[in-house]
């Protein structure tokens, strides 16, 4: 799984294991590294690097910090991502990269990516096919270099233009490409549609968009 994904999975497991005590394993070593080294420090800098920028996933980062706050005892364990044996440890990590992509097949909700921020990060342009991210937000009109200057969009550490808010700047070419994605997976209204993108991406009149052709 990226980033983001494993991110989106500890942080359930823990949401899960409210009131609990419980013991969390992952494969992920910078998951787990937020959450032992990273999280509180981040924090206390409004999830913001030094020359003040987001710092990448601080939304999901965010929730987890809420999140692993939430069992009444909790452990993380990093173990070792696709190793062999028959340990419950390997048998229990199999079993979750498993259940991981057959879950990555199935439709998504739109109606859950608008309300819900960690849903709507694991539908992140980056898992979009046919539109690269750098390429797009290398070939802004005149009217999408205003409309970011507005939004007070720059460059991350990772050279990603994003908002204040850190959605993701991209020129209004890319809603063809980014209506054809969210359409195809729920096949609900426009409407619908267009307000999933514009919770998502900072896009010039996104909210104006009428589809249907």
């Amino acid at each position: 799984m990226n980033a983001a994904a494993e991110l989106v999975a500890l942080t359930r497991a823990c949401q899960l294991s409210e009131s609990k005590v419980v013991t969390i394993y992952t494969d992920s070593k910078s998951a787990y590294g937020v959450v032992h080294d990273f999280a509180k420090t981040w924090k206390q800098r409004n999830f913001k690097t030094a020359d003040g920028k987001p710092i990448a996933h601080f939304n999901l980062i965010g929730d987890l910090f809420k999140a692993v706050q939430l069992p009444a005892k909790v452990a993380k364990v990093k173990v070792k991502g696709h190793a062999a044996g028959d340990s419950e440890e390997v048998q229990g990590n199999t079993l979750a990269d498993k259940v991981a992509k057959e879950a990555a097949k199935q439709p998504v909700d739109l109606d859950t990516i608008h309300t819900n921020p960690e849903i709507s990060m694991m539908s992140h342009i980056s898992n979009i096919p046919d539109i690269d991210l750098k390429i797009h937000q290398s070939q802004p009109t005149e009217d999408d270099i205003k409309y970011w200057a507005s939004k007070q969009c720059k460059s991350d550490s990772a050279a990603i233009i994003r908002d204040v808010d850190g959605k993701i700047a991209l020129p209004k070419l890319a809603l063809i490409v980014l209506v054809k994605h969210y359409h195809g997976m729920s096949h609900i209204g426009i409407a619908k549609v267009i307000q999933a993108i514009n919770a998502l991406y900072c896009i010039a009149d996104v909210a104006k968009t009428r589809g249907g052709k």
